[in-house]
């Protein structure tokens, strides 16, 4: 598919989330849609020059969101270049930031995803649980005020996904009175939900005005400690009773564009746990097993038809694995503490995990990301002995 006025490319942000890039790249080349991609006005090399994908790289970089005018008059001039483009939501906090903008893109720019209101009303934690409620959705207990040491373990979230703060899990006494001295965190930044300490499983999605267009359902089988990203993940199924009350949920809201839901099994129950109205980490494990969300969404944005199915080619399940991010789970172990979270996974050897990175399309970024994860602390070591000493004498003692 060339790139034209009825078949506009995509521009691909830079710098966001690689592994939702390399994916959402995987899913165009398949299906033939036409995209660039832009770097930031303040780089000059990209470790995308090490992929295939250097072709795609474009002489037009994009200013820093966070400067609204600057941004959007470098979209403005690609746009100029192209005729008419889209842009994908592609990152942690872009998404929210392109959809509070997107009123004041040029005309031919396509954001496929609803407003701020909506977006903003998933994203947040406090409030989506409210609407489930609604739904006959289950979803854990919350505590208004900070819970008493009894109540360990328990999570705290950010009332507001993009406040900058992390979820965190509260399961120890040393980490509930660092939450209580850190004067920054608390009840007006925070709420507090009960831990559920089950399979966890991700529901994913994409939407055209409320429909549900696709859907993949993957299973946690490793995640990094202290609720980080997810590292090894498999195909799986989730109720259809309980998929239909979330789904029917998201068609009142009338939601256009990717969705992310996690669930956690706890005693037969799912309880919902976030929703992430942007697409997820994990993508590529969606797209190696045929459901390819970032086409669909092509197709939304300029209002044509999705296809019904894609072609499969008699290839086996995939599962989703990626060596950086257990290098990164053992640092962070390391520095913080903390367990990988490992769930049970009675069907792991049916399916095959390919390297996310390690694949003809991105080897050299494989060794790259895989190096730069080992030695990067080490370097930062280097820098600051006195903060490891520090650093070992506390585990030492603990």
């Amino acid at each position: 598919m060339q790139d034209t006025d009825s078949n506009p490319p995509v521009i691909l942000l830079a710098g966001k989330s690689d592994r939702q890039m390399v994916a959402v790249m995987r899913s165009f080349d398949r299906n033939g849609i036409p995209y660039y991609i832009s770097l930031p006005e303040s780089v000059n090399h990209s470790f995308w020059e090490l992929t295939k994908y250097k072709e795609k790289i474009i002489g037009e970089s994009y200013h820093n969101i966070n400067n609204s005018k600057k941004f959007i008059q470098s979209v403005g001039e690609i746009q100029k270049k192209y005729g008419s483009i889209v842009l994908f939501p592609i990152g942690g906090s872009t998404p929210r930031k392109l959809i509070k903008l997107k009123p004041e893109l040029p005309k031919n720019v396509k954001l496929p995803m609803s407003g701020i209101l909506k977006y903003d009303l998933l994203d947040s934690y406090s409030n989506l649980l409210a609407v489930a409620n609604k739904y006959d959705i289950s979803v854990p207990d919350m505590f208004v005020d900070m819970p008493n040491k009894n109540k360990i373990p328990f999570i705290a979230k950010p009332k507001t996904n993009h406040q900058g703060f992390c979820v965190l899990l509260i399961n120890s006494l040393d980490r509930y009175d660092n939450f209580v001295k850190d004067d920054n965190k608390g009840s007006n930044t925070h709420f507090f939900q009960e831990y559920i300490n089950g399979s966890s499983y991700y529901y994913c999605a994409v939407y055209d005005n409320g429909e549900m267009v696709r859907d993949f359902t993957q299973k946690t089988i490793s995640q990094q400690p202290r609720g980080q990203s997810v590292i090894k993940a498999r195909p799986a199924v989730i109720p259809k009773k309980v998929i239909n009350k979330f789904n029917t949920m998201v068609n009142d809201l009338q939601w256009t564009g990717p969705l992310m839901a996690e669930f956690r099994l706890e005693n037969d129950e799912y309880n919902l746990i976030e929703i992430n109205p942007r697409f997820w980490g994990p993508l590529q494990i969606a797209i190696d097993n045929n459901m390819h969300f970032p086409t669909d969404l092509y197709h939304i944005a300029l209002d044509q038809d999705v296809p019904e199915s894609y072609k499969q080619k008699g290839r086996p399940l995939y599962g989703y694995y990626r060596l950086d991010g257990y290098i990164e789970g053992y640092w962070s172990k390391f520095k913080h503490g903390g367990n990988f979270e490992i769930q049970k996974n009675t069907k792991n050897n049916t399916y095959i995990y390919n390297d996310v990175w390690n694949r003809s399309d991105t080897r050299a970024m494989y060794i790259y990301k895989n190096l730069f994860t080992i030695l990067e602390p080490i370097y930062k070591c280097t820098r600051s002995p006195s903060k490891v000493l520090t650093l070992i004498k506390r585990k030492t003692t603990d």
